[in-house]
C-alpha cells in the first residue's frame, strides 16, 4: 500500500510539474533589454525609417496597434493627448511611433486613412518582421495589440506594457516615470553649461577658461568643448562667454 501511494504521489507531483512548465511556457513575456538597433523600417506613407530615429528623444514610446483593434483605438486620443503634451513641452525631450499590425494588406490605406481623420501626428511605422519579433515575445500565442514599449536613445527597449491603458493618467505614469529613470542614465548636456546648473553664464566661460590654463581639472567635457574640437581651451571659453552675452558667434 505504501509503494502504492507513492507511485501515485510521484505521479501527481509529474503531472503539477508539467502543468506549470506549460504555464511557464504561455505566460506573458516582455521585450525589456532587446534592442531595435540596426531597424529598417518604413512608415504607413512609404517613407524609410532606421534606428537614426531613436536618438532624436531620450524616451521613445513605441505602441502596436491595428485598424480592427478596438480597444487600440479607443486608448488613441489618450496617445494625442500624450502627444500634444510632449510637443509643447519639448524640453522634456518624449516622442512617439507608432507600428501598425495588419494582417490584410488593404489595412494599411484603412490605417492612412484613420491617422489622417484623427491627428496621429507622429511617425506610424508598418510592422516588419524585426517589429513584430519583439511583439511576440510578449504572447507566444500570438501577436498581440495593443503593446507599448519604452524605448531609450540608444534603441534598448526598457519597459514593455501589454493591453491598453485605462485613461491618460495610467499612459502618462508609465510614459513620465521612465523618463525620469532614463534622464538619470542619459542627462541633458547643454552646451556650454560646464558648471551643470542649467543655464550658459558668465561663470561658465571662466570655469571653461580656468580648466584651459590647467587651474582646474577638465570636467563636464561634452558641455565645456563648446567648439567640439576634441579639448577643452581658451576657445571654448570665449565661444561661451560670447554665448551667454547674447553675441553672434
Amino acid at each position: 500500500m505504501k509503494k502504492l501511494i507513492a507511485i501515485l504521489l510521484a505521479a501527481v507531483m509529474m503531472v503539477f510539474s508539467a502543468a506549470v512548465s506549460a504555464a511557464d511556457d504561455t505566460a506573458p513575456k516582455d521585450a525589456v533589454g532587446m534592442s531595435l538597433a540596426g531597424l529598417s523600417a518604413y512608415d504607413v506613407f512609404g517613407n524609410p525609417v532606421d534606428d537614426s530615429v531613436f536618438s532624436r528623444a531620450a524616451v521613445t514610446v513605441i505602441n502596436y496597434w491595428a485598424v480592427w483593434c478596438g480597444p487600440c483605438l479607443a486608448e488613441m486620443p489618450d496617445f494625442v493627448t500624450l502627444d500634444q503634451y510632449y510637443g509643447a513641452t519639448p524640453e522634456a525631450d518624449v516622442q512617439i511611433i507608432g507600428v501598425v499590425y495588419y494582417i490584410e494588406p488593404e489595412e494599411i490605406p484603412e490605417a492612412q486613412d484613420i491617422i489622417t481623420q484623427n491627428g496621429y501626428n507622429w511617425t506610424n511605422l508598418v510592422a516588419n518582421d524585426q517589429l513584430i519579433e519583439i511583439a511576440a515575445t510578449y504572447d507566444p500565442q500570438g501577436i498581440f495589440v495593443p503593446q507599448t514599449l519604452i524605448v531609450d536613445r540608444n534603441g534598448v527597449i526598457r519597459a514593455h506594457w501589454g493591453g491598453r491603458f485605462t485613461n491618460y493618467s495610467e499612459l502618462y505614469g508609465f510614459v513620465s516615470g521612465w523618463l525620469e529613470v532614463i534622464a538619470e542614465d542619459y542627462p541633458v548636456i547643454i552646451p556650454g553649461d560646464a558648471n551643470g546648473d542649467g543655464t550658459v553664464d558668465s561663470t561658465d566661460a571662466l570655469m571653461v577658461l580656468r580648466m584651459a590654463l590647467m587651474i582646474l581639472p577638465v570636467s563636464n567635457f561634452e558641455a565645456a568643448d563648446i567648439n567640439g574640437n576634441g579639448e577643452v581651451d581658451s576657445a571654448d571659453a570665449l565661444m561661451i562667454l560670447r554665448l551667454s552675452l547674447g553675441l553672434p558667434q
